[in-house]
């Protein structure tokens, strides 16, 4: 029996059908645990260091807030800090809350030492009073109020910003200064938040 002859349309033909049968799925496989690799090792760094307290304070708007409406939502609590440190602060948070204002399952929140209440008139603590929350606490509370939120007592605590699961437990913080370690929060926080949420209607 004589040898089938390779053509190049038979190359093309198997070439194509090993494209199809073995390359694409192998490739596929190896992209998607490379996926499920990286959201595992980023969802390893999310600890449980406790719950927050209860709590019942007063937004911008004079409306409560407390630990029962964030049950159920990711939390995302920083201090106001003082001085030139404010405004790169509020820029960042910003930048965070533009990119989940369309959800109906995350809450902001930003302590505001009574020193400086009158950032509660001003425009950034008046674009979203529903879901970026501004509560004034007293300047010489702000360490206790830290360390209920896991902060170190030796941490500066405006230089962190905190993430809270939406079983009120916390899980990590966030330099508010490093890019990379924002950047983070952002993967985190969509790793943690469920895939459709309907938009808030305005």
């Amino acid at each position: 029996m004589s040898k089938p002859k390779w053509t190049i349309k038979r190359v093309l033909q198997t070439s194509l059908l090993f494209l199809v049968l073995v390359a694409l799925p192998l490739g596929s496989w190896f992209y998607l645990q490379g996926g499920l690799d990286y959201r595992m090792e980023a969802l390893a760094e999310l600890e449980d260091m406790g719950p927050i307290p209860m709590f019942e304070w007063v937004d911008q708007d004079g409306e409560a807030f407390d630990k029962d409406k964030c049950i159920g939502n990711l939390l995302i609590a920083g201090f106001l800090p003082f001085g030139e440190d404010r405004e790169e602060y509020i820029n960042r948070m910003n930048k965070l809350h533009d990119q989940f204002d369309n959800r109906t399952d995350v809450y902001f929140l930003t302590f505001v030492p009574t020193s400086l209440k009158q950032v509660l008139h001003e425009p950034d603590a008046r674009q979203d009073v529903q879901q970026w929350k501004w509560v004034q606490i007293p300047d010489d509370q702000i360490e206790a109020v830290a360390a209920t939120y896991a902060i170190p007592s030796n941490e500066k605590s405006a230089l962190w910003i905190t993430l809270v699961d939406d079983k009120g437990a916390i899980r990590k913080h966030y330099h508010y200064q490093d890019n990379k370690e924002m950047g983070r929060l952002v993967e985190h926080m969509a790793m943690l938040l469920p895939n459709s949420v309907p938009r808030k209607v305005q």
